[in-house]
């Protein structure tokens, strides 16, 4: 099976799954794949994941794990960030 045909089949399962979460779960296992293909849809990953924990936690008590997991995705662009930084002075001397 092709791997578009492999991703279109993540999307798929959501609609064998009645938990809001698990099908949010679903799309953003399906929209971090697809980026290979378009890298528009990567940033569908972190809503989707967002949202499951939105429908697993509730609004009132969501928001503690909301903030945890966009630390968890923040804190890797902080670190590259200062390396993309270092490097790029290194190259420029």
């Amino acid at each position: 099976m092709p791997l578009a045909k492999k991703i279109l089949a993540r999307h798929a399962l959501a609609k064998e799954i009645d938990s809001p979460a698990g099908i949010a779960i679903c799309h953003a296992f399906g929209q971090a794949c697809g980026s290979v293909h378009a890298k528009g849809l990567a940033i569908g990953c972190p809503i989707y994941d967002l949202s499951s924990i939105l429908y697993r936690y509730g609004k009132e008590k969501a928001i503690k794990p909301i903030l945890k997991r966009m630390e968890e995705y923040l804190r890797p662009i902080v670190v590259w960030r200062s390396r993309t930084a270092f490097l790029a002075g290194f190259l420029l001397d």
